[in-house]
């Protein structure tokens, strides 16, 4: 049961990332712009779940399969090797970097309302 809820909240975060790159997508930019935002909604609301006093079967479920769905690694890799691939190294490394930055300042931030919550 455990892994067939962990699989439909995984499918219901990837539907909702795929809602949100094609929400990003409407906004014309040379940078890989949606899947960095939904990265770091995924990292917020990893990190706010994480605060939570929840079970550790709840955590399980929500940030490995909602959150696990929603901010995958996948789409940080194509986006990185499509950018590798115009040779566009110096929006390579913003993008790397703002990734690594943004997503651990949001999951920090997350935790703050998380406990905040709780």
């Amino acid at each position: 049961m455990l892994i067939m809820l962990t699989a439909l909240l995984g499918g219901c975060g990837a539907l909702v990332r795929v809602l949100l790159l094609q929400l990003c997508a409407h906004v014309h930019t040379f940078f890989p712009l949606g899947t960095l935002t939904v990265k770091i909604i995924a990292c917020l609301t990893g990190g706010i779940f994480a605060a939570l006093p929840l079970t550790q079967t709840a955590q399980l479920l929500l940030i490995g399969g909602l959150i696990g769905g929603l901010g995958t690694l996948s789409s940080i890799c194509s986006d990185s090797i499509n950018l590798l691939r115009a040779e566009k190294w110096l929006l390579l490394a913003l993008y790397l970097i703002l990734s690594a930055i943004c997503g651990l300042a949001a999951a920090a931030l997350g935790c703050a309302i998380g406990r905040g919550l709780a």
